[in-house]
């Protein structure tokens, strides 16, 4: 388990969830972009 800064909200539990799947999904690819920028492009082994 790891933990993550977001926060969802939906009218029921279905929408919550889901739009709590996209808002991390969303913080992961800043995450990884970031990353990538950090390495300046390259891959690691």
């Amino acid at each position: 388990m790891f933990r993550v800064p977001v926060a969802s909200q939906g009218e029921n539990r279905k929408d919550a969830t889901t739009n709590f799947k996209e808002a991390v999904e969303g913080y992961l690819e800043v995450k990884a972009e970031l990353f990538k920028v950090k390495l300046g492009g390259r891959r690691l082994k």
